[in-house]
C-alpha cells in the first residue's frame, strides 16, 4: 500500500516547484529456509520480515 500527498506551485507558465511526502507499506513474510521451514529465534518465534519507507521529496518542474 502507498499513500502520498504533493503540492505543486507553479511560478510562471513554465517554471515550478512541488514537495511532497510518501509513505509506502507492505505486508509481513515468515523467513523460511530452502526446504520451506520456518526458521525461528531462540525462543522458538517464527521471524517475520516486513517493509515500509517515508519519503520526502522536492524539486522543480518545466511544462512545455
Amino acid at each position: 500500500i502507498a499513500l502520498g500527498v504533493r503540492y505543486l506551485r507553479s511560478f510562471s507558465g513554465t517554471l515550478g516547484a512541488f514537495a511532497g511526502v510518501e509513505h509506502t507499506g507492505g505486508a509481513s513474510v515468515t523467513v523460511t529456509d530452502y526446504d520451506g521451514k520456518a526458521i525461528e529465534d531462540a525462543a522458538g518465534i517464527p521471524l517475520k520480515l516486513d517493509w515500509n519507507s517515508t519519503r520526502f521529496r522536492v524539486g522543480l518542474f518545466t511544462r512545455f
